[in-house]
């Protein structure tokens, strides 16, 4: 899992890249819950390089990054 933007400080350790087994099929939304970040963080999902919803459940081995909003004033 790679984190784009801001939102990776929110990650452990402020990383942007995770590797994570899941035990279970879960959902993007608990993925990101699992890792410890808030899920409404996030602005766009991509999975496998495809648009993904957050309620979308990933197959194994996929690539996925969240890309959070642009901050800024």
């Amino acid at each position: 899992m790679t984190v784009m933007g801001h939102t990776a400080a929110y990650f452990p350790q402020g990383g942007r890249t995770h590797t994570l087994d899941v035990p279970e099929a879960l959902p993007l939304e608990a993925i990101i819950r699992l890792l410890g970040a808030d899920p409404q963080l996030i602005l766009r999902a991509l999975v496998d390089g495809e648009p993904s919803s957050l309620d979308r459940v990933p197959p194994d081995g996929a690539s996925i990054v969240l890309i959070s909003p642009a901050a800024g004033g």
